[in-house]
């Protein structure tokens, strides 16, 4: 067996956002709309796991000003119509829409970039096992066959 890096492993332990909106698409036999809302849901719920793939670390020691969090959006909403690109998807915008003017949204939307989420991929094998065929084993036949004979 080959040996694998860290960081090989560990982006084998993820999933991308193709990766995850197909994984759902085949295993609930449905659309993207819909494997969108179920992806949501299940990050809202926190049955989901999901981070930047280039994240800020926050940095180690204790400080009264802490740069806020770089954590991709937990609303079920964002998730059902975020723009994307491949495996990117817009982030959400800084600013609350109703509290800033139409020049200030439009400077700051601006800034905003096309980022990679990563999934745990064994959440999403929990949440959306897939589907596994059914095929009796060698003693269940002979059982059956006994059955008809008798």
């Amino acid at each position: 067996m080959p040996y694998r890096s860290k960081a090989e492993r560990e982006a084998a332990s993820f999933m991308t956002w193709t990766e995850i909106l197909a994984h759902v698409k085949n295993t609930e036999q449905c659309d993207e709309t819909e494997a969108r809302r179920q992806i949501g849901a299940a990050i809202e719920d926190n049955a989901l796991f999901v981070r930047w793939a280039d994240e800020r670390k926050t940095p180690i020691g204790w400080s009264p000003m802490q740069p806020p969090r770089d954590e991709p959006p937990r609303s079920a909403a964002y998730w059902q119509k975020c723009k994307t690109r491949g495996n990117l998807v817009l982030e959400p915008p800084p600013y609350d829409r109703g509290s800033v003017g139409k020049r200030t949204a439009a400077r700051l939307d601006k800034k905003r970039r096309f980022r990679k989420p990563l999934f745990q991929r064994f959440q999403a094998n929990e949440l959306w096992p897939l589907a596994t065929s059914k095929v009796p084993n060698d003693k269940s036949q002979n059982e059956c066959a006994r059955k008809e004979c008798s």
